[in-house]
């Protein structure tokens, strides 16, 4: 139970961080095809 406790938040940071970095370069590649296509 205490492990439990003691991994659970480092889960969902690790979840949470990866969801923000999808997002980033998602975001990254949508501004870079936005910036050829003003070119």
């Amino acid at each position: 139970m205490a492990i439990k406790i003691y991994l659970y938040p480092k889960i969902s940071f690790m979840i949470f961080f990866f969801k923000f970095s999808i997002n980033l370069y998602t975001s990254y590649i949508y501004l870079d095809i936005l910036s050829a296509k003003k070119n």
